[in-house]
């Protein structure tokens, strides 16, 4: 209470607060009432001489279950008792917390460091296998497109941009590259990265509980750099990266290709025509908006596909048979076709089925071939073999599969068995 201010009643502050029920917030005497009984003219008057001559005080106790805080009440409107989520910070023991997170830190903390990997350069002998001849090139177009320092590490960021952008058809010549030892990764600690993003979790959610000496051993721990590098292995007969990139180039320009590395390119081309179209697929398909079922039978069409057209064309059925399935989907769904739901994602591959069978017993080309699409990226690989091997500057969506491979082959020349 507050004697001495100026307005200050003893009796009005008593009828203000007396109640039948306190948690319904029912009154004794409503404010119409109080404004009778001590000549008051207004509700904002009650209540500044009810707040300025005392208040009521709410203990309870803290969520640690020990700690106990106040919560004061000037006014009966602030008396809400369904709004305690807004005052959840007073129910938190600070004190009691930091001390909870401080002791359940320093044993995560413990547990921590026994976890922190001893990093070792495990030794790696020079390569001595040979790479095959679509091997070199693949290695070749790698080290001339990627800024390898004077350490032989591939920079992460331009390693990954060079594999998502060779994607299409050198997985499996990129795995040689590595078993043959010319490329060579760093122990991977997989499982340590992912404890300090555990770590970083922490650190960021409960920092504020921690004490100086707990946020310097935290930072120190989350410094640590444990990622894997590509080590480039350069072989022995060779003194310098420069040196082995001259050398690559040159055996690769003045090559004769034997039977073996035919069927390598008819692979490495075929695999990529048809992870090209894939993408093509799924562009159209995602801008129709018709959905489509990525399984053994539509892979067969993608494949009669390949072998029979270029990629321009290929586009321009794609295109013209996902516009063709999308009216028929509109169609089948506003019939109520109880099929539906089962037919919607095989329509594409249907109609894409008739209509190459149709281009194939004709023996014709679709009318039209298509653009690309506008960001389409063309491989480093294909741009070197089309200016440096075949010779032609020209992008291989003009070919077919077998077309390219002629070109190939006629350019370089077959080596006597």
């Amino acid at each position: 209470m507050n004697p001495e201010y100026d307005d200050f009643n003893l009796e009005l502050l008593r009828d203000y607060w007396e109640s039948v029920d306190i948690e319904k917030q029912q009154f004794t005497y409503t404010a119409k009432v109080l404004w009778q009984k001590y000549d008051i003219k207004s509700t904002a008057k009650l209540e500044r001489i009810v707040k300025h001559s005392g208040h009521l005080k709410y203990t309870g106790l803290k969520d640690c279950k020990k700690c106990y805080f106040d919560y004061e009440i000037y006014i009966r409107k602030d008396m809400d008792f369904k709004r305690w989520n807004s005052y959840k910070k007073k129910l938190v023991c600070h004190e009691c917390r930091r001390v909870s997170v401080q002791s359940y830190m320093n044993k995560y903390l413990n547990e921590f460091k026994l976890c922190i990997p001893i990093a070792s350069d495990a030794p790696y002998n020079p390569p001595t296998q040979q790479l095959s001849y679509l091997e070199k090139i693949v290695l070749y177009t790698m080290i001339s497109k990627i800024k390898i320092g004077s350490d032989n590490i591939l920079p992460q960021h331009e390693w990954h941009s060079f594999i998502e952008l060779e994607a299409n058809g050198t997985g499996d010549l990129v795995k040689k590259i590595f078993e043959k030892g010319y490329l060579f990764k760093t122990d991977e600690f997989d499982e340590f990265i992912q404890e300090q993003a555990n770590l970083r979790q922490l650190h960021s959610d409960y920092k504020q509980y921690f004490n100086e000496d707990m946020v310097h051993e935290i930072q120190t721990y989350l410094a640590l750099n444990f990622r894997t590098d590509i080590n480039l292995v350069i072989p022995e007969c060779y003194d310098s990266l420069e040196q082995w990139t001259l050398g690559l180039f040159q055996e690769i320009v003045e090559s004769k290709i034997h039977v073996q590395d035919i069927k390598d390119i008819e692979k490495y081309i075929k695999n990529k025509r048809l992870k090209e179209i894939y993408e093509l697929v799924g562009f159209i398909c995602d801008y129709r908006k018709v959905p489509y079922e990525k399984d053994s039978a539509l892979e067969f069409e993608l494949m009669r596909m390949l072998n029979s057209f270029n990629l321009r064309y290929i586009f321009s059925i794609l295109a013209y048979q996902a516009k063709e399935a999308s009216a028929e989907l509109y169609k089948i769904e506003h019939q109520g076709d109880s099929n539906y739901k089962f037919r919607k994602n095989h329509v594409f591959r249907y109609k894409l089925a008739s209509y190459l069978t149709h281009l194939l017993q004709k023996k014709q080309n679709p009318k039209f071939d298509r653009d690309l699409p506008i960001d389409w990226t063309y491989s480093e690989l294909e741009n070197f073999i089309s200016a440096q091997i075949i010779g032609n500057y020209e992008h291989w969506e003009v070919y077919t599969p077998d077309e390219i491979l002629a070109l190939w082959v006629e350019s370089v020349g077959m080596q006597n068995e």
